[in-house]
């Protein structure tokens, strides 16, 4: 018996900080950029907390909300809401990319890793010279259209841009950066809209 109740009190002392740094690598898992309905110039940010283990909100106008997981699928924002409640979110998974990619809060918006960048674009900003991208939103893939008619597959990483089989100053792959309303590509060139 008392080699029991010894053993009891061993497993619990470790499973304190055990189960604290399976929080902390969770909530490092979760921060990355997110942006507000997808918007390239809304960007907000989840950090992890480490005292007490958990989350750190920061919306799109730099307002931080303290927050912890409430299950595998699901968050809370407790500085954030109304009346009295803290602010939930659903964590939904992209099966292309990986199992935390949208967070859809009770309140109506979507927090996603991935920006919308759908729509016209213009290689130097130039009306005469449109490019498109079609993506179904908040999926990392996409098709991409030059200002020459080209097609090809690619995928929005974050604010980042890979297109595999475009090429650029002598390499294999094209990579762009999102910068707000810009795609900025290698050689100094970039997408507007």
């Amino acid at each position: 018996m008392k080699g029991t109740i010894l053993l009891t009190v061993v497993l619990l002392a470790f499973a304190g900080p055990a189960q604290a740094q399976g929080v902390l690598e969770r909530a490092r898992a979760m921060g990355s950029p997110w942006y507000l309905e997808g918007d390239p110039n809304r960007p907000c940010r989840i950090d992890p907390r480490s005292n007490p283990p958990g989350l750190v909100f920061i919306n799109e106008m730099g307002e931080t909300s303290r927050g912890r997981f409430l299950g595998p699928r699901r968050v809370v924002a407790e500085d954030w809401g109304w009346q009295g409640r803290a602010m939930t979110g659903s964590v939904e998974p992209d099966p292309i990319r990986s199992p935390d990619q949208i967070i859809r809060w009770d309140n109506g918006t979507t927090w996603s890793r991935n920006p919308n960048l759908s729509g016209t674009w213009y290689m130097w900003g130039d009306d005469h010279s449109p490019c498109e991208i079609r993506q179904r939103w908040p999926d990392s893939r996409a098709e991409f259209i030059n200002e020459h008619g080209n097609r090809t597959g690619g995928t929005i990483q974050g604010n980042r841009v890979w297109i595999p089989d475009w090429s650029s100053q002598g390499r294999r792959g094209l990579e762009g950066r999102v910068r707000g309303d810009r795609i900025v590509w290698p050689d100094g060139s970039y997408w507007s809209r």
